[in-house]
């Protein structure tokens, strides 16, 4: 784009210098842009922890009443919906370093993971306890099966912008 941009500003009649100085200006990042970055950025991350834990908290009552199977499945599907809630609100942020994309890669999927394995613990004590005719969830697979399909739509997005 930046090829673009100089030959088009060249072809206008712009001289060197001035195609220099507007391509400069352009690439300049202010300090303000950011911290406002960071912000936004930390801000998404806070707003997915509470959405993954509301979601987590949800799927303790939902798995009391419905079957593994349609467990399962709710499960993919409300992972991918996060999944692309994530993506989109972390990943597409400008003017941040990698270090803070890899911090939410990173801590993302373990915090899905830690609380899908709590809320799936209490559900199964839920269902012994109060003696509900329905199976018990294998908590450890259900986080694994969420953590997969919550990462998925940046793996992929991030393979389609590579080709």
């Amino acid at each position: 784009m930046k090829k673009n941009l100089r030959e088009t500003l060249k072809k206008k009649g712009w001289h060197e210098k001035e195609v220099k100085q507007a391509m400069k200006s352009l690439e300049r990042v202010t300090e303000h842009d950011i911290h406002f970055s960071k912000i936004v950025f930390y801000s998404a991350l806070l707003l997915i922890v509470f959405a993954n834990i509301m979601s987590a908290f949800a799927l303790m009552f939902i798995s009391i009443l419905i079957s593994p199977l349609l467990l399962y499945l709710f499960v993919v599907i409300l992972a991918l919906v996060m999944g692309f809630l994530y993506n989109y609100l972390i990943l597409d942020i400008g003017h941040l370093d990698k270090e803070h994309h890899i911090l939410a890669m990173i801590a993302i999927p373990v915090i899905a993971f830690v609380n899908i394995v709590v809320m799936v613990l209490v559900s199964n004590s839920l269902i012994t306890s109060l003696e509900i005719v329905n199976e018990t969830h294998n908590p450890w697979l259900l986080a694994i099966i969420f953590s997969i399909f919550l990462l998925s739509p940046s793996v992929i997005g991030k393979l389609a912008r590579k080709k």
